[in-house]
């Protein structure tokens, strides 16, 4: 069982970078608890720590545009400058890539997305102020929800080697 656990936690870790560069990480976590599960055959299958991990990594993936949301508005930044960011992280991401994998699409998702909410914001004929205040949010939802779902893969992480 000690490899196995060993196994499962280099795959986690690995799961937790992914988060880093906006890949379902969490869903990778469960998906690792869920073969852990499988291999384990002294407990058999947990199915309600499989379905916690599953309902856990459901509510961060959606977190993600929650917190974009709430954010660029806490900004002053409007539904423009949300969709900026939104569409700004999509295009860094696959810009970013382009021209430096794996590091590269993580800085084109935070640059694209602050420069996304920016244009929006003064296409929506926002005053630089406030357009630059709403970049500030896209980077800053990008930053808070990274941390929020680190902590929570690494909490699912210790719940599936800890549960009995």
């Amino acid at each position: 069982m000690l490899i196995i656990n060993i196994i499962y936690c280099l795959f986690s870790v690995i799961s937790l970078v992914l988060i880093l560069f906006n890949l379902p990480g969490t869903f990778l976590i469960t998906i690792f608890s869920f073969v852990r599960e499988l291999i384990d055959t002294n407990s058999g299958i947990r199915w309600e720590l499989i379905l916690i991990l599953l309902f856990i990594s459901l509510l961060l993936e959606g977190s993600d545009y929650l917190i974009s949301i709430f954010t660029i508005k806490r900004y002053g930044g409007s539904r423009a400058g949300i969709w900026g960011a939104i569409l700004g992280g999509i295009i860094g991401g696959i810009v970013g890539s382009g021209f430096m994998p794996i590091i590269g699409s993580l800085l084109g998702v935070i640059v694209f997305s602050f420069f996304g909410a920016l244009f929006f914001e003064i296409m929506n004929k926002r005053e630089l102020r406030k357009a630059f205040s709403a970049g500030k949010g896209a980077f800053f939802s990008f930053i808070f929800s990274k941390i929020i779902k680190l902590s929570a893969g690494i909490i699912m992480i210790i719940l599936t080697l800890v549960w009995k």
